[in-house]
């Protein structure tokens, strides 16, 4: 039983998919406007995490991360681009696909598996503008000289995810509001479209009510209208960092649950608490801000940054030093050459134990990684038990080639959810060449079915198994 913490209870609870064995996730990404910090990036190293700890246990994940690519600060810092042959619309895109590329390779270098949909604000504004009509048509949304809005007096149930009382705390919500304050009819309430104001500026065109509009879409309804636009009304999983809790992921609530008439659009809400530097918040004032390009260039490898988030409980707030990515950069060398010998340990072949002392490390260590895992994503016991298992196995002299396999299935099975080895293309797993050859065991002793899902199992891993008369093997094994 794999249970989750709830924001939206405040509780953990057993995580139940609303469709047997597939679960639907929404992942809010980044504003691309610059390089993301190490602190938006302990989000995205957050959702990996969970996608790769579901799909360990078996479930198809299905997520899909938006980038918000039209917002103020986009806006604001494309006009660095001077070129009198683009439209606004083609200098705003061409400023954020170059950080929007600069994004999804600091997600490779982290090896944070990509969503199965990786979607642009900009390339929605229908499916925003098909929630905007739908709000307008109910009476929650009214049009203002500036822009569009939600009218917050109109939703009783405004609050849910933070528990905050409409009524009793209005105050605390218009402070809290303030990057939506233009011209509205309340201080709470939130743009959901806003009016060109600048000859020079992006814009998208909208019918509302019969009329049409020009402007941008506010930053709320965009991730509203790509999860539901993907995932329906109702998914398993909506992730993001901590800050979004507040007002983002609360007017997303509100507005889906208004927009389509549902109670909430996602089951589970998590969220991943706040990074500092040094014991402080992150500030370039401070010279304690890093992109990890930053990092790169101080020689600290990606994957000891990604061993420092998953040495940390994803809910506990995380101090990061460099002394604590120099002792990452020691865990993710100290798992790498483990693996590495193994691979070239000779086996020895007079083995009289044959109980396999391996086994019993096995079995415990992987147990406590499991059950660790099942309990809201710990990450930092079931890393614990990974270096306990190392300690322990590097105590055994002359090991066997099961030995020797089994420890290597040890590491390659912890590796699909934390993703700490650098694995040379060319090298083949243990458990791959394992299953390879028990399906030509099967074909050999034509069973077709179970050589089929063998096949299809070599698939999921991540790998193509072909025949082929020229291998003395008789199959060849690529990575997909």
């Amino acid at each position: 039983m794999i249970k989750f913490y709830n924001s939206l209870t405040r509780k953990k609870e057993e995580f139940i998919p609303i469709e047997k064995d597939k679960v639907k996730m929404y992942s809010c990404g980044p504003t691309v406007y610059n390089f993301a910090h190490i602190g938006n990036l302990r989000a995205y190293i957050f959702s990996d995490l969970i996608v790769r700890t579901l799909k360990y246990f078996k479930f198809e994940v299905f997520n899909v991360m938006n980038i918000t690519d039209v917002d103020d600060k986009t806006i604001r810092d494309s006009k660095s681009i001077k070129n009198d042959k683009l439209t606004p619309n083609e200098i705003l895109k061409e400023f954020t696909n170059k950080y929007k590329t600069y994004f999804l390779e600091d997600l490779k270098s982290l090896n944070i598996l990509k969503p199965i949909i990786v979607i642009n604000a900009t390339d929605s504004i229908k499916e925003i503008e098909f929630l905007i009509n739908k709000l307008f048509e109910k009476g929650f949304a009214y049009i203002s000289d500036d822009g569009i809005y939600f009218n917050l007096s109109k939703n009783k149930n405004y609050g849910k995810l933070v528990q905050i009382n409409f009524q009793s705390q209005k105050k605390n919500i218009s402070n809290r509001m303030i990057d939506d304050e233009y011209d509205k009819d309340s201080a709470q309430d939130f743009v959901l479209w806003k009016f060109k104001n600048e000859e020079n500026e992006p814009s998208w065109e909208i019918e509302i009510g019969n009329n049409k509009y020009v402007g941008r879409p506010g930053w709320h309804i965009e991730c509203s209208a790509m999860a539901y636009t993907h995932l329906g009304n109702n998914f398993d999983i909506h992730t993001g960092g901590i800050d979004l809790k507040f007002p983002h992921h609360e007017n997303e609530i509100c507005q889906s649950s208004c927009a389509l008439d549902i109670d909430n659009q996602a089951n589970f809400w998590m969220h991943n608490e706040h990074l500092l530097v040094d014991g402080k918040k992150m500030s370039k004032s401070l010279g304690n801000f890093y992109t990890l390009r930053d990092l790169n260039k101080m020689n600290f490898s990606s994957l000891a940054l990604r061993e420092v988030y998953l040495r940390s409980h994803y809910r506990q707030q995380l101090n990061f030093t460099l002394d604590s990515i120099k002792a990452g950069e020691v865990n993710v060398k100290k798992i790498n050459t483990f693996y590495s010998d193994l691979k070239n340990l000779k086996p020895f072949e007079n083995n009289e134990n044959k109980s396999n002392r391996v086994e019993k490390i096995f079995k415990e260590k992987l147990d406590v990684f499991e059950k660790s895992l099942k309990d809201d994503l710990n990450t930092s016991i079931a890393i614990s038990s990974v270096y306990e298992f190392i300690h322990l196995v590097n105590k055994i002299k002359k090991m066997s080639i099961d030995e020797i396999n089994l420890s290597l299935n040890f590491l390659e099975r912890i590796d699909k959810v934390f993703g700490l080895l650098k694995f040379d293309e060319s090298i083949i797993p243990a458990n791959i060449i394992k299953l390879a050859n028990e399906r030509k065991l099967a074909r050999e002793n034509k069973k077709f079915d179970l050589a089929d899902d063998l096949r299809k199992q070599i698939e999921l891993e991540g790998f193509i198994l072909k025949d082929s008369k020229d291998s003395k093997e008789g199959f060849i094994i690529i990575k997909k």
